[in-house]
């Protein structure tokens, strides 16, 4: 059974949105490590069960569409549109991890079965993924349109094995060309602007369009420094798995076979870690910004761990 804390009062969303909020990235780090500390060894567990799922769940699904629509798939767009009914299987595995972390927040007792949480509101958490896909898709529709009609490519055509040097030049091109750009900020904005939908109806029980208008509202008031929070956060994860892979590539320099071997189990143990980790950081999010939205109690948890004061 999931464990829900005291709910979002809208009444006090108009007062967060005069009075706004600080971005601190500061906390949202160090708030997701404190969670994925104290579950770190079923979040490990977790991930890796989580990923062979996806695995089976992902072969299966492209190999039966591959079957039907042959060399269709290979269009981003559309692959990525056929893509959409999965949210209803995997969405929910995904964002298992923040019904454990909300549980850990309050000091409640919770069970790996607890990461399963998700497939009790299997159909509002996918109907949310499907429309902030959708959103999120719509200037990447124009950028890569424009750019695939100025190119002229046929992603189908391009054959890396047979033609090398002209999938080289081609691949070239679309990275290069103002067009992709032209989608995918707009796109990583829209997806900015949604952050919270997911949490709102994972944990607050929201249905998905309210959730996605309340997203939209928080977020857009300070939009531009946690659009420079989540860029640096990335680029930071990045830094922080090639520090941690740096004894491996040394090792490989004095026995090539050990250090492979080291370079494995150190990549494996990143991809286990990386993904609770980085569902702490969107939670640490979520409850950092909707503190003032809630009740009085509620509050003063959140006082304790170092939420911002609503007062």
């Amino acid at each position: 059974m999931s464990f829900s804390p005291a709910g979002i009062i809208p009444e006090r969303l108009e007062r967060v949105l005069e009075e706004g909020y600080p971005v601190r990235m500061g906390h949202y780090l160090s708030r997701a490590w404190q969670l994925f500390r104290a579950e770190m060894g079923s979040m490990l567990g977790y991930s890796a069960l989580m990923l062979l799922m996806l695995l089976v769940i992902l072969g299966m699904y492209a190999g039966t569409v591959g079957l039907i629509l042959g060399s269709t798939i290979t269009n981003p767009i559309f692959s990525g549109l056929m893509g959409l009914p999965l949210s209803f299987l995997t969405v929910p595995v995904v964002v298992g991890y923040w019904f454990v972390m909300q549980r850990t927040a309050y000091d409640q007792p919770s069970s790996f079965g607890n990461f399963f949480d998700g497939f009790q509101r299997i159909i509002p958490i996918g109907i949310t993924q499907i429309l902030v896909t959708l959103f999120t898709y719509i200037p990447l529709f124009i950028g890569f349109g424009l750019l695939f009609s100025r190119l002229k490519v046929d992603m189908a055509s391009l054959n890396p094995i047979e033609d090398p040097i002209g999938y080289q030049q081609a691949m070239l091109s679309i990275i290069t060309g103002w067009e992709l750009w032209l989608g995918i900020i707009p796109a990583a904005f829209v997806a900015c602007l949604y952050l919270l939908a997911q949490p709102l109806v994972c944990l607050d029980n929201l249905s998905p369009w309210e959730a996605m208008e309340t997203s939209r509202k928080l977020v857009s008031i300070r939009i531009l420094p946690l659009v420079g929070v989540l860029v640096l956060t990335y680029l930071l994860f990045i830094v922080g798995m090639i520090v941690f892979l740096i004894p491996s590539f040394l090792l490989i320099a004095v026995s090539p076979a050990l250090g492979v071997v080291v370079y494995i189990l150190e990549l494996i143990l990143i991809v286990l870690a990386i993904i609770p980790l980085g569902m702490g950081f969107v939670y640490a999010i979520y409850e950092d910004i909707t503190a003032p939205l809630r009740t009085d109690v509620f509050q003063q948890d959140l006082d304790e761990i170092g939420a911002p004061d609503t007062e």
